[in-house]
């Protein structure tokens, strides 16, 4: 596990586990079918903060965690709500 994958797993929030899931390569579509009603503005508002503090105060794994989160990201554009 890297060390960006260890500083997502310490809280166990839906956002920690859907990163730490993405890093792992796991299938994220689950998770998010079973958690529609979390998936709104404050969501995106705790991706952004998340972002925004880790790279501040890991800025060694700043790169790294940019690729979870790039990977993230692209994983959710894909994500078809309809067939929830």
């Amino acid at each position: 596990m890297s060390d960006a994958t260890a500083n997502l797993n310490h809280r166990g929030t839906f956002l920690f586990s859907l990163l730490k899931a993405t890093s792992q390569n796991e299938d994220i579509y689950p998770h998010l079918r079973n958690n529609l009603n979390k998936l709104n503005n404050e969501f995106a508002s705790e991706l952004r903060k998340f972002g925004t503090d880790h790279f501040t105060k890991q800025p060694t794994q700043a790169a790294n965690t940019a690729r979870i989160i790039v990977k993230f990201s692209k994983r959710i554009q894909e994500f078809d709500v309809s067939s929830s």
